[in-house]
């Protein structure tokens, strides 16, 4: 994925381009009014794509949570990266349905999951381990 990538932007840096999936595909902007059980948010890919298209595509685009393990198996095996520690439920754990009720009576607060960044990409990329 990485690799053709490459070749249809013109452009050598494996990396950048591997941060630029991450980010644009990442879900981080609100949508109201998602079905129960589907990704909260959007991408911004996925917005470009709607503004850009002008009918719809008789098959689902690729979605973040879907791909990233593959596009970080291809991320540690293309840059002899050791992914040590490194697990997906880490960074987009499973939503579970009661959490919200439980929220309104105080009960578990859970802490957000951490970002995954092109930070930790790059950093991960230099040292040849996944260090987060």
């Amino acid at each position: 994925m990485v690799d053709e990538t490459m070749t249809q932007l013109g452009v050598d840096d494996a990396v950048a381009v591997a941060v630029a999936a991450i980010i644009s595909g990442r879900n981080s902007i609100p949508v109201p009014g998602k079905p129960r059980g589907a990704t909260a948010g959007t991408s911004r890919a996925s917005l470009c794509f709607r503004r850009n298209l002008p009918q719809r595509l008789p098959f689902p685009l690729p979605t973040l949570t879907g791909d990233i393990n593959d596009m970080m198996g291809e991320y540690f095996e293309k840059f002899h990266i050791e992914p040590g520690k490194y697990e997906l439920i880490t960074y987009y754990p499973k939503q579970q349905p009661l959490r919200p009720l439980l929220r309104l009576f105080g009960v578990a607060k859970a802490e957000p999951p951490p970002k995954l960044t092109a930070g930790m990409l790059i950093e991960s990329a230099k040292t040849g381990r996944w260090l987060y």
